[in-house]
């Protein structure tokens, strides 16, 4: 209801229900700041406040320029899958090992660098955004990316400025040296069972007091 699958598909397909519970990630996150909120309002005037909050609320502020953009114009946007109206050229490509790269070029500097590492001839057969959203394009690039490493060609188009990020797998996000490095993710046992073996979470480790670990106890 929120429009996110109106909008999430290939381009001439119909709507996508991915099947990832987004609506619940989007509404704890929000909820919570609106939470914090609240709570600053109470400790401010001593007031309390009443919260009218739901997950399609929550899931439309992450489509809030299509919704706005129908509102004035009255012009459904469509679905046009990875490309963007501004960015070009912009998708998921193919690498090696049957994987993706996602690749963006947000201004005509990070497309002519770009296009300098693929072919430079590029430059003249596309020129503008408009010309660059094509479909020819993206086949271009996506042979060229498939017969690269994704995560050395990643780290070369950052180098350059251009927004590259190879689609990782969970497993793959275990080893995520961004993701290691901020220490996202948290090995803990779980003591429920003697045989229980340790199991990785997302998130940072939480330091609760003894009267919160003995929630849900019996």
């Amino acid at each position: 209801m929120s429009g996110m699958a109106h909008l999430t598909v290939y381009e001439g397909d119909g709507p996508l229900f991915t099947g990832t519970t987004g609506g619940d990630i989007y509404a704890g996150v929000l909820g919570a700041r609106i939470l914090l909120a609240a709570l600053h309002e109470c400790r401010a005037s001593g007031n309390g406040q009443h919260i009218d909050f739901s997950q399609m609320e929550a899931c439309n502020l992450f489509v809030g320029d299509a919704m706005t953009g129908f509102s004035l114009t009255g012009v459904d946007p469509e679905r046009i899958g990875n490309r963007h109206t501004l960015f070009a050229p912009q998708g998921i490509y193919p690498r090696r090992d049957d994987c993706w790269i996602g690749i963006s070029c947000r201004t005509d500097d990070e497309w002519r660098k770009l296009a300098s590492l693929i072919d430079s001839a590029l430059l003249e057969r596309f020129l503008g955004v408009e010309a660059r959203q094509q479909k020819s394009l993206d086949d271009i690039i996506g042979q060229w990316t498939n017969e690269q490493d994704a995560r050395v060609l990643m780290a070369d188009l950052q180098a350059q400025g251009i927004a590259a990020g190879v689609v990782q797998k969970g497993p793959d996000l275990l080893s995520d040296p961004q993701l290691v490095a901020r220490d996202s993710f948290a090995t803990r046992s779980q003591r429920s069972t003697p045989t229980e073996r340790a199991r990785t979470f997302a998130g940072r480790t939480l330091h609760r007091s003894a009267y919160h670990r003995g929630w849900g106890q019996r």
